[in-house]
């Protein structure tokens, strides 16, 4: 028996010994670097793109030894390749969203994001839950502000300025939060009473309404804008896919009003997202989003049915509540990107607190 550099050798002279020794020592490295070639593994600052950390997926030799060898200080934690496939803003509350290519970050999420919202003669919100044929308006950006459209009457479009014409604020109610806002028009509000046949008003949150996320899941007193609670929601496809594979009729993201969707990982690998970077922008996932019954609305036909919720309960249920994506707090502005690659810098299981 040889042994040589640790490796040992039975039945084999010298020369056999070393000539074994080199085929092992091939195979374990050609092992070792296409099984990397499956993760994204980043080391500080591209020098091409200072915003953006670089992925290094051929041999490096330095940062990589030290990586195999146990030595885990790099940045950003081991991980199937993820991307950003899918960009939404629903610029009024519980109206038809928009998919971006890009969205910028503001301080209570993407611009435009809920930065509208109908309102009753008291002042409460007004959501789909209770007016189910707000799926079927359809809002649209342009130069001047939103075009809103009603898939049901072709011609009947409204303009809604990106300011309003009405001077003054006046107090809303979203669940259980005050806050001022102010009235757009009175044209605004003559056409959504007439299309929603029911009295309403449109209402906008100017810069100077700070709306605060709950304390408990807070980072740094955040706000967000008309949204049920937090800046942003991000769901991975997978999750919708292995939704969808339980269900006799697959269903469209559209049913979960995400603002970012990713592809690339695991089912619900977002539950797992503590801490992660998008184009230089850190992200926190920080409570799973419970779901309710819009989530059952057709929003092309503005119908309800009983799914997903009814199959979502068997599997995904927790302290009596459906849970299906993640909220998401960030520190820093700029842009998002279909395409951009997002990178996971701590991971972890995002716990639902008590009520």
């Amino acid at each position: 028996m040889f042994t040589i550099q640790g490796f040992a050798y039975k039945d084999c002279n010298w020369l056999e010994a070393n000539y074994l020794r080199s085929l092992s020592l091939v195979f374990l490295r050609d092992f070792f670097w296409s099984s990397l070639g499956e993760y994204r593994v980043f080391f500080g600052k591209s020098k091409r793109n200072p915003e953006q950390a670089p992925v290094q997926t051929g041999r490096q030799p330095k940062e990589m030894a030290g990586w195999a060898a146990g030595n885990f200080d790099a940045k950003v934690l081991p991980s199937r390749m993820l991307t950003v496939s899918e960009l939404f803003i629903y610029p009024i509350k519980s109206l038809g969203g928009i998919a971006l290519n890009s969205a910028t970050l503001t301080d209570r999420g993407f611009e435009h994001d809920r930065r509208w919202m109908l309102v009753d003669d008291n002042n409460q919100f007004i959501t789909q839950r209770e007016v189910n044929a707000m799926a079927l308006l359809k809002p649209a950006l342009t130069e001047q502000g939103l075009l809103i459209r009603d898939s049901r009457t072709a011609g009947e479009e409204l303009l809604v300025p990106f300011e309003p014409t009405v001077a003054g604020t006046t107090m809303v109610d979203v669940w259980g939060n005050h806050c001022r806002a102010r009235r757009v028009s009175d044209e605004a509000d003559a056409w959504f009473s007439k299309h929603l046949s029911i009295s309403c008003k449109l209402m906008y949150m100017p810069d100077s309404t700070n709306r605060f996320v709950d304390g408990r899941y807070a980072h740094n007193k955040e706000i967000t804008s008309f949204s049920d609670g937090y800046p942003l929601l991000l769901i991975g496809q997978a999750s919708l896919d292995d939704l969808n594979n339980r269900l006799t009729d697959p269903l469209p993201m559209n049913r979960f009003r995400p603002n970012i969707v990713f592809t690339g990982g695991t089912a619900f690998q977002e539950d797992t997202m503590k801490q992660f970077e998008i184009n230089g922008i850190t992200f926190y996932c920080v409570k799973p989003c419970a779901r309710c019954v819009m989530t059952t609305i057709d929003q092309q036909a503005g119908t309800k049915a009983k799914e997903p919720l009814k199959t979502l309960s068997t599997y995904r249920m927790k302290n009596n509540k459906i849970l299906f994506g993640q909220n998401l707090l960030y520190n820093g502005i700029g842009k998002v990107s279909v395409g951009n690659t997002i990178s996971i810098y701590e991971k972890g299981a995002v716990e639902l607190l008590p009520d």
